[in-house]
């Protein structure tokens, strides 16, 4: 049996996985910051290289969601998913990049 996609299908699955990849992995940040926060907490240097590795992760992978909405707009020019995805992408890395950045500097403000 041989299937046969449309340009709107290959789009649409592709900003569903862009979509899934980016929510999936800024979901996890919060995770990264809480055990950013107790290896501080702990004064545990590898702990702290641990909690840092997985906000680096979430950050890039969290990010790398946008390639495949880039592609699905390339091959869909007239879909408006992609454009929102990629919009709420952006939006949804810069406030987890905010927090973050608000807790490792809270951390270094009182971990003197």
């Amino acid at each position: 049996m041989k299937m046969h996609f449309e340009k709107t299908d290959i789009s649409t699955i592709l900003c569903g996985v862009g979509l899934g990849i980016s929510l999936l992995f800024l979901g996890l940040a919060p995770l990264g910051n809480w055990l950013y926060l107790i290896a501080k907490l702990q004064h545990s240097s590898r702990e702290i290289a641990h909690a840092t590795f997985v906000l680096i992760v979430c950050g890039v992978l969290g990010f790398g969601g946008i390639a495949p909405s880039i592609v699905a707009k390339i091959i869909n020019k007239k879909s408006k998913w992609p454009i929102i995805n990629i919009i709420m992408i952006t939006l949804t890395t810069i406030a987890d990049s905010l927090l973050t950045w608000g807790v490792v500097a809270l951390m270094q403000h009182y971990n003197r």
